[in-house]
């Protein structure tokens, strides 16, 4: 696929870019393999091409920090967790959550990797330690941050985000419709 075919793509959505601005990650869906993450590289000269796909559903690609790692859910145990795998290659696949979770969000040092678990309906903010040394991942134990209430769902599903100092940004669900500005060009801004 070509990035401007991915734009057509009805059953597909961004979940993250490299820092660098090289490369889409994307949740695609297929047929024959359910959610599969693609990674589509922001010119127009070169295809997109799958990342992680198999009879399971694999979405929620966020690249770590340095780009060399990758945290995403899976459904390869009968309910999602999340795992961590190498990026580009993906190799050393390391589970992290152990009661079911999705939306993984990298912290900005890449020191910790947060995630939303739902267990008996009741949702919670959970952080992991993690230690990244060339291809080798050390975790540590899953701590639990926070109960949330967060509205799971629409576009990409993530609601929720961490700023550079370490606070987080959740917006609570609520029975009505909030309106919010979507900032356009962002990137220019940076510049400056």
């Amino acid at each position: 696929l070509s990035l401007s075919e991915l734009r057509k793509t009805p059953d597909g959505y961004p979940s993250d870019w490299s820092r660098d601005g090289r490369h889409l990650i994307l949740t695609v869906s297929s047929e024959k393999t359910k959610q599969d993450i693609w990674v589509s590289p922001l010119s127009e000269d070169q295809k997109a091409s799958k990342c992680l796909a198999s009879e399971f559903n694999e979405g929620e690609g966020k690249l770590s920090p340095n780009g060399h790692w990758m945290a995403y859910r899976s459904d390869e145990t009968n309910r999602y967790e999340v795992y961590v795998q190498t990026f580009p290659q993906p190799r050393g696949k390391t589970r992290i959550s152990t009661n079911g979770g999705g939306f993984p969000i990298w912290s900005r040092d890449g020191k910790e990797l947060y995630f939303l678990s739902v267990v008996d309906g009741n949702q919670t903010l959970m952080a992991v330690p993690v230690e990244m040394t060339g291809e080798a991942l050390r975790t540590g134990q899953a701590k639990t941050l926070f109960p949330v209430r967060l509205r799971v769902g629409g576009l990409t599903g993530y609601t929720y985000d961490v700023s550079r100092d370490g606070r987080f940004l959740i917006p609570q669900a609520q029975n009505e419709p909030v309106p919010f500005t979507v900032v356009i060009n962002w990137q220019a801004g940076l510049k400056k």
